[in-house]
């Protein structure tokens, strides 16, 4: 079974927002003044944190394997072609509750029946209906799996890269309700040991969560940990870059991190890390952790002086619910 890291990003992987003088992407690039930068940096921070919840997504690979109707052959005997069977509930091992129809594309049958790991072009297409993989995660709509790398065993991964294609998807995670379009592939590695590094990619993903609907653009949030002990992390460091535009403000703004954000690993609060948001006529506001105060710095102009400076809380800007 792929190791279970969806708790752990979803706490880890939160964001600020930064955005340039041109989005690039066909959309106008925002203004960025005084009024609205609280509402930005907080737009940005909680849409970004919203597509965190998808990364449960993963689990699928638990019951990707070679299903019933997939036959291996014994091993020595000349490999098996690829294959594409239908699958439903009793062939995957990936609803506990609910229904799950589709197809289930295997590459070679043989390595996923005697050598427990994935080849880069297996995958699934796949409708869920109320599938829950976990309790509370609930997911329903369309998507498609792809595996891209794989380096381990299902049992042990070393390192993969999974490739989602989603279509209408609604989750319930933990009772956030997030519907979602796009792509998303998702990176994780232990092949340096103590360090793990895992990402979040892709060229574009849709997000509505609660009232806010968010649209994600060249994206790219990384993270990595110091597991010092099973289960035990020492240190978590992250960093975001891409583009969003969001129901909260008008345009697109581009985020880059500047200083990585490290979390404190009882509480998850970020206490340290830098962040620029670049919008239009060159403007500027940075987020700035400082302990537990978090300090938004906005020169709306590019002329190097600052026209706003307010500070507030990790809490109050990310919504994130701190125990």
């Amino acid at each position: 079974m792929i190791v279970r890291i969806s708790t752990l990003l979803c706490a880890l992987l939160m964001i600020a927002s930064c955005s340039g003088g041109s989005s690039g992407g066909g959309i106008a690039a925002s203004e960025i003044n005084a009024a609205n930068a609280l509402p930005i940096a907080s737009a940005v921070i909680q849409a970004v944190g919203a597509s965190d919840e998808l990364t449960a997504l993963q689990s699928i690979t638990d019951g990707l394997g070679a299903p019933p109707a997939v036959q291996a052959q014994a091993p020595g005997e000349p490999p098996t072609a690829e294959v594409t069977v239908r699958v439903n509930n009793s062939d995957l091992n990936l609803c506990q509750a609910g229904t799950v129809n589709g197809t289930v594309t295997v590459r070679d049958p043989d390595v996923v029946a005697f050598e427990d790991r994935l080849l880069k072009g297996d995958g699934a297409n796949l409708d869920l209906n109320n599938c829950q993989f976990e309790p509370g995660e609930v997911y329903s709509g369309g998507l498609n799996f792809s595996v891209g790398r794989f380096i381990g065993t299902l049992a042990t991964p070393v390192e993969y890269i999974f490739d989602f294609v989603l279509q209408n998807l609604v989750g319930t995670v933990q009772g956030d309700v997030i519907q979602a379009d796009g792509d998303i592939s998702f990176f994780y590695s232990e092949a340096d040991l103590p360090l793990v590094d895992l990402a979040l990619s892709g060229r574009r993903l849709d997000i509505t969560s609660n009232d806010l609907s968010a649209a994600l653009r060249n994206y790219e949030l990384a993270a990595q940990l110091v597991i010092v002990l099973p289960g035990l992390v020492s240190n978590i460091s992250e960093s975001f870059d891409g583009y969003l535009s969001s129901s909260a403000f008008d345009g697109e703004v581009q985020f880059l991190t500047l200083t990585p954000f490290e979390r404190d690993v009882a509480s998850l609060v970020p206490i340290q890390g830098r962040l620029h948001i670049l919008g239009a006529n060159n403007a500027l506001l940075e987020v700035l952790v400082l302990g537990a105060q978090v300090q938004l710095n906005l020169d709306a102009d590019g002329d190097g002086l600052l026209e706003f400076t307010t500070t507030t809380s990790w809490t109050s800007l990310s919504g994130e619910t701190i125990s």
